[in-house]
């Protein structure tokens, strides 16, 4: 990696990786319900949006409907992007940046995770909005993921000169689900 650099200067290549990256959804389904999950590590209780760490060569979006179904067993298809958040001195000292997508479901019938989370369920969004076990950032997400009339749509291509797959996010007026 780093036998482009010229030899008589400073690397500026980090030691190490720096910034994790995550993928979570927001994934309504006809009732007007948003899919929740407790995970087991949290040290107070909180319903929050299923999700985790996006894998090696794995997109966001993937990765979001991969975790939605290892959380909840419920099968889903990428729509849009619905906002990030970038934190530093996050685990591990990293920074963190965590893409919030919106999912729609494929089936309706939860069965979770065990080894991970602790109850998941299909939640009327006004109970979600007004849950005091639902924490601010998660009300915001479905927030703007209901309000916003633009959403950030992705689609696949060819990298110029990596020649390898990517996707490219871009805003556009939203569609119906």
């Amino acid at each position: 990696m780093t036998k482009w650099l010229p030899d008589d200067s400073e690397s500026r290549i980090p030691n190490y990786a720096h910034t994790m990256i995550g993928a979570g959804a927001v994934v309504l389904n006809d009732k007007n319900q948003v899919l929740v999950v407790k995970e087991f590590y949290r040290k107070r209780p909180q319903w929050k949006l299923p999700g985790g760490y996006v894998e090696m060569s794995e997109d966001i979006g993937e990765a979001a409907v991969r975790e939605v179904f290892e959380e909840t067993n419920i099968r889903t298809e990428f729509h849009s992007v619905v906002a990030f958040r970038h934190t530093h001195k996050a685990a591990f000292g990293c920074s963190d940046i965590y893409f919030i997508v919106r999912l729609k479901p494929l089936t309706q019938e939860i069965t979770k995770d065990d080894r991970e989370i602790t109850e998941s369920k299909w939640m009327d969004v006004e109970e979600f909005f007004n849950h005091p076990e639902v924490h601010e950032n998660n009300r915001m997400f479905v927030r703007k993921c209901l309000e916003n009339p633009v959403e950030i749509a992705g689609f696949s291509s060819i990298h110029p000169v990596l020649k390898h797959p990517q996707f490219i996010y871009f805003p556009a007026l939203k569609s119906t689900l």
